[in-house]
């Protein structure tokens, strides 16, 4: 779940031409808030983060960027979990809607 949607945010933002495809912070929270959306919850563990060493910029960047989302979210997490319906995933929902509110919604 979270791997297709950061990868289908680049995806759509280059098909359309946006600036901000390349945006890898971006692309880990929509991983995340779709995991939260579509699951429900977002387990400790597949929460993005997990530091890679490399000399190659882009991956080094992308591993960076990683950390610091499971940074801004771990306030969310409560029972080694963000659980949907809870004041932690409520405040990230808020959170998700707040940061994708340009982005077309399928009801």
């Amino acid at each position: 779940m979270d791997l297709v949607s950061h990868e289908a945010f680049h995806l759509a933002g280059y098909l359309s031409g946006d600036a901000g495809a390349a945006d890898e912070r971006n692309a880990y929270w929509m991983g995340v808030c779709s995991q939260l959306r579509v699951l429900g919850k977002i387990k400790v563990e597949n929460l993005p983060g997990g530091a890679i060493a490399a000399d190659n910029q882009v991956l080094a960047g992308s591993s960076s960027d990683a950390s610091l989302v499971r940074r801004e979210v771990w306030p969310f997490v409560s029972e080694n979990r963000i659980q949907k319906g809870t004041p932690g995933g409520e405040t990230m929902e808020i959170a998700c809607n707040r940061r994708f509110s340009n982005v077309v919604r399928a009801h």
